[in-house]
């Protein structure tokens, strides 16, 4: 059996997971594992598959399959494995773009919040992250410090465009996010895992993201007693848009929804 580098994040991916290794050729695997050289746009991609992506592809053919006319609701497992095979095999459907050298990129984004329960919003300008974006809806967020404050200002103001070093000039150690295709930078306390929901109000100059939190990861030396993050701890920064600074959070001054209720 070949192992494949694979993220199953459903039963339902765990079995076109396994069928997968139990039966594609080296030649498949191969594809699977280190994607595929593209050129679009005149620049030299990599082409890399997702069971997240598969998913999506196979969707589409079930309704393709409706329109046709065929009836009920179930596909049997042999097409769908057989959609599986399709889609990893053929080098004409994208996955997510990298660039050839696979090197990941990060952006300052100054304007953004919570959303609803579990979204997040984010206003984005024209910048390469936006690029990336418009080929791969995953991405990652990590909370600036007082430590990692000169790097953070670095990346946003500095191009990946400009600087193809850019990202080996902040120092900070990436790696591939286990939950989304898209790298964590292993410097910062607390990431968040991101997969885009929705583009709105597109334009030239850029969108707004919104964006469901698909999981936050916590290095454990910010915990408190209780196993949640400890944002005292973290030192992290803010900006503030009136002097163009970076302002340190502060401690906890008090507990919200309750401190109130002593004025009632």
């Amino acid at each position: 059996m070949i192992e494949l580098n694979l993220t199953a994040n459903s039963e339902e991916q765990k079995l076109i997971k396994e069928y997968l290794e139990e039966n594609a050729s080296e030649i498949l695997a191969e594809k699977i594992n280190n994607g595929v050289k593209i050129v679009k746009d005149d620049k030299t991609l990599i082409n890399k598959k997702t069971l997240d992506g598969f998913m999506s592809f196979a969707i589409e053919e079930a309704k393709k399959a409706a329109e046709k006319g065929a009836r009920g609701a179930c596909v049997r497992s042999d097409v769908v494995f057989g959609w599986a095979i399709h889609y990893f095999e053929e080098d004409s459907i994208e996955g997510t773009l990298y660039n050839e050298d696979g090197t990941p990129n990060a952006m300052n984004a100054a304007w953004g919040g919570q959303w609803d329960r579990g979204e997040i919003m984010i206003s984005m300008g024209a910048h390469a992250t936006t690029e990336n974006l418009a080929r791969c809806a995953d991405f990652t967020v990590a909370f600036a410090t007082r430590d990692t404050m000169v790097a953070s200002d670095f990346v946003g103001i500095v191009s990946a465009k400009n600087d193809p070093q850019k990202m080996s000039k902040t120092g900070w150690t990436a790696v591939k996010a286990e939950n989304v295709n898209a790298p964590v930078f292993a410097d910062f306390p607390m990431t968040m895992e991101c997969r885009i929901k929705e583009k709105m109000d597109e334009s030239e100059e850029g969108y707004y993201i919104l964006a469901e939190v698909v999981n936050i990861l916590v290095d454990e030396n910010y915990l408190d007693a209780s196993g949640n993050p400890d944002v005292a701890k973290m030192n992290l920064i803010t900006y503030e848009p009136v002097s163009h600074s970076y302002v340190a959070l502060g401690e906890k001054v008090g507990n919200a929804f309750s401190d109130g209720k002593k004025l009632k």
